[in-house]
């Protein structure tokens, strides 16, 4: 989320990158955001989308996913890093891929802290595999 600055929010950096190349969009929150043309009624953009709120209403009920789910959102990819040095090429700024490159990774970044998550599960998994622990 930027840790409360807003000039470090991955959603503000995207929108930004999106205006930067004469895209505008409608805040998340305005009725517009959900019209047919901008394609926000493909079935697949729905069920990720309900995905994400019940994970993040449900945490509880979803926590041994919510690392995987963080990893795999968070991955870095071959793609990524061409991108990050290959859009100033063409005129896009790299801001929002870079931020990527360098803060979702699995050596210090966000993958880092979700793979200790998981390390740490799967100890109280072997160490108490009942649950009897934590209840």
């Amino acid at each position: 989320m930027g840790d409360g600055d807003l000039s470090k929010n991955h959603i503000s950096i995207y929108r930004q990158l999106l205006q930067d190349v004469g895209i505008e969009l409608p805040s998340s929150n305005d009725i517009s955001s959900i019209h047919h043309s901008h394609g926000m009624l493909d079935p697949q953009t729905c069920k990720t989308s309900v995905g994400h709120l019940l994970i993040s209403l449900f945490p509880n009920d979803f926590l041994p996913e919510i690392p995987g789910f963080n990893l795999h959102l968070e991955r870095l990819s071959t793609q990524t890093l061409k991108a990050s040095r290959e859009l100033p090429e063409l005129g896009i700024p790299r801001d929002y891929f870079s931020l990527h490159v360098s803060i979702d990774n699995a050596h210090s970044g966000h993958s880092a802290i979700a793979l200790v998550i998981m390390n740490q599960m799967a100890h109280v998994c072997k160490v108490d595999p009942t649950g009897a622990v934590a209840a």
